[in-house]
């Protein structure tokens, strides 16, 4: 293998592949098992050090990773830290402490300043278990400072997937998470500063500086910055020139700050948090730089701090009490003092513990503060390395933890209660799930048409959530052409958007909650499946307990003229029927049924169903073997083809009936379709009579 690695650039690309590949497999597996991308990168980081692969296959460790090349991984990575701790900065909005600043600041001083004194006591026990030399004042900064400190950006992805940011607690969270934040920082700045000197009057001179610096940002940049702003109307123009010159001030910010004695970290995000969030500006420069930042650069700051891990290290009694003892105290002392100030300011006892441990979520952040106390020698590898494990064990946590006191029904039914409905909880509604602006008014357009008098829309949207959780696009924004269309109908309408990392069981469980007649989704085929009914379509069709309609829309009219309806008498077919019914009687569309010789239903049975719903229909038979042949040879001139789900039309609810072959009618057909499925409770009382 050494010659395919025979000089530095071939090196450094083999061990970008090698890293950015594991970290994207690890975080894969991590989101199937409701765990962070970082613990999935901070594992994959172990398995490519000393403690995986270097004991499994030292020789290719070795070649991989040699020594002398470390220190290319180690600037690169640097990089790294100083573009994504400016993208922290970025996201700080101060408008997140809006209304909850009282809070947010007697809950983030209490869950700085306990954990921080209880890291720093821990540190002289500590340090004698794992080492034989003396503890020390920077080792005693260092040890407060990682346990003090909470991963932000961690900690929003966390509440996104358990559909918890738009609620109190979520917003909470996120005002002391970005508080702590600003403190930590600021502490971090006095704790590199004291480490770096050896004199405490040097520390408070390189301080003072430090606050200099922070003095001139504020004063002289921070309104160049918003003439900047101002001029560059982001986030449509955001050029290469103004992305360059921010760039340029974030890095200069970090050799400053570095120079004066400070981490440069700090700098980085100083300049940061200054640049104005108003008008999406910040927000769009992030996501400019965010992709390639997590993807290309961070990955390497996981692998340098994995080459600095020694698992195997911790081989004695001594070293696993140690790292059991900084594991529990990291704990207790930032879970114990949330809680604590949580309750003070008035918030129960299970919104309090919430918040709690989610406090306790640690990540990068803390892996810095690691690093730069390894890098200016104040830990030692053993010491280093229970560090490690304490960041990922108190992250690895928080997720099981959270579910169990705050479950995602709960969490969501929280939600929905802050929207105010037109109408009482045990009227008729339909729910209408929109997935892009331009779908929202045909789907209200066949709601109108399928509704009894006085139901209510409830029209969702799922939105996909941003790192520092603001919303993009802006979910009741994707609702506004829904709306404005129910309203131009005189529909009640009720728009309801938030944040979901599994939007098919988020649909399923809304469903349940609100319990409407129907559930009516739009048609997208899935990217990576042949399945046209396939994704958040084939598992709401599976799990949700109300009828559900697919609706593939080819240009319908606001009231359809022409109905078409395969039947052959099938539990789907007369709910199909039943829709039909109500958009004829609605639109006064001419309906025609389509039954298939040999297949079920004969015409005259036909004439029986349809007048039982009350419906005025033609019934036709076809003596086409295939039944979807015949359904699509019908189609000329119809505007809407109304079709109960079976693998006869070619439009199954359950995987046998998946394929190209199979769903022909999905993609052949030139009108618009509406594939209705029956209420679950129905299916299994007719497989329990039959």
């Amino acid at each position: 293998m050494s010659w395919f690695l025979d000089d530095a650039l071939s090196r450094f690309i083999a061990q970008l592949v090698v890293t950015i590949g594991l970290a994207r497999l690890f975080a894969r597996v991590a989101r199937g098992l409701g765990q962070p991308a970082v613990t999935a990168e901070i594992i994959a980081g172990i398995v490519l050090g000393p403690s995986v692969i270097g004991a499994v296959a030292p020789a290719f460790s070795a070649t991989l990773f040699p020594p002398g090349s470390v220190e290319s991984l180690r600037t690169a990575s640097q990089l790294g830290v100083v573009l994504f701790v400016f993208i922290i900065g970025l996201e700080l909005d101060p408008s997140h402490l809006r209304g909850r600043t009282r809070a947010a600041i007697a809950i983030a001083l209490l869950g700085i300043v306990v954990p921080f004194g209880l890291g720093a006591a821990a540190a002289w026990p500590v340090d004698v278990l794992v080492s034989s030399r003396p503890p020390t004042l920077e080792l005693a900064l260092f040890m407060g400072a990682a346990m003090a400190m909470s991963a932000f950006p961690v900690l929003a992805r966390i509440l996104t997937e358990h559909r918890i940011l738009r609620t109190r607690l979520g917003s909470l969270a996120i005002a002391c998470a970005a508080l702590e934040d600003l403190i930590a920082w600021c502490v971090l700045a006095f704790v590199v500063a004291v480490a770096r000197t050896d004199e405490i009057g040097d520390a408070f001179a390189t301080t003072g500086l430090a606050i200099a610096f922070i003095a001139a940002m504020v004063l002289l940049v921070r309104p160049l910055l918003e003439r900047l702003v101002e001029r560059s109307n982001a986030p449509l123009t955001l050029t290469h020139d103004v992305i360059a010159l921010l760039v340029l001030g974030a890095l200069a910010s970090a050799w400053i700050t570095h120079s004066i004695g400070v981490h440069l970290v700090f700098g980085a995000f100083v300049f940061g948090a200054l640049i104005p969030k108003r008008d999406g500006f910040a927000r769009a420069l992030a996501e400019k730089l965010e992709d390639v930042v997590l993807v290309l650069l961070l990955p390497l700051f996981f692998v340098v701090t994995g080459l600095r891990t020694h698992i195997q290290m911790m081989g004695n009694a001594s070293d696993l009490l140690a790292c059991a003892t900084v594991v529990v105290i990291a704990c207790v002392g930032k879970v114990g003092a949330t809680t604590l100030g949580a309750r003070l300011t008035g918030h129960g006892w299970r919104e309090a513990g919430a918040l709690g441990i989610l406090m306790n979520t640690r990540g990068l952040m803390e892996l810095i503060v690691l690093n730069v106390g390894f890098e200016l020698g104040v830990f030692s590898p053993t010491l280093f390395s229970i560090m490690v494990v304490m960041v990922l064990a108190t992250t690895l946590v928080t997720g099981p933890v959270l579910s169990r006191l705050y479950p995602a029904r709960d969490a969501i039914r929280e939600m929905l209660a802050t929207v105010p409905s037109s109408v009482r909880d045990d009227s008729e509604r339909i729910m209408v799930c929109v997935s892009h602006p331009r779908v929202g008014p045909p789907m209200v357009n066949i709601a109108r048409a399928l509704a009894k008098p006085m139901t209510e829309i409830l029209a969702l949207h799922l939105t996909r959530e941003a790192n520092d959780g603001s919303e993009t696009p802006d979910g009741l924004e994707v609702l506004a052409p829904a709306v404005a269309q129910a309203e131009q109908l005189q529909m009640r309408i009720r728009p309801v958007a938030f944040s979901s990392a599994d939007a098919a069981d988020d649909i399923v469980r809304v469903a349940d909650m609100r319990t409407p007649e129907l559930v009516l989704l739009g048609y997208h085929k899935p990217l990576l499946s042949q399945a046209l009914l396939g994704g958040v379509v084939h598992t709401v069709l599976r799990e949700a307990e109300p009828a559900v309609a697919v609706l593939v829309d080819r240009d319908l009219p606001i009231r359809p003229a022409s109905l078409l309806l395969p039947y052959q008498g099938s539990l789907h077919d007369e709910a199909a029927l039943r829709f039909a019914a109500r958009i004829q009687s609605e639109t006064g569309a001419a309906l025609t049924m389509l039954c298939v010789e040999g297949l079920g239903s004969t015409e005259e049975e036909a004439q029986v169903a349809a007048a039982r719903v009350g419906a005025r229909a033609s019934v036709e038979t076809s003596r086409n073997q295939s039944p979807a042949e015949a359904v699509l040879a019908r189609t000329r001139g119809c505007d809407l083809v109304v079709v109960g789900v079976g693998r006869e039309w070619g439009v199954s609810a359950t995987r046998v009936g998946f394929g190209f072959g199979a769903e022909r009618l999905i993609r052949d057909c030139p009108c618009s379709l509406l594939i209705v499925r029956e209420r679950l409770g129905d299916i299994a009382r007719a497989k329990v009579e039959s």
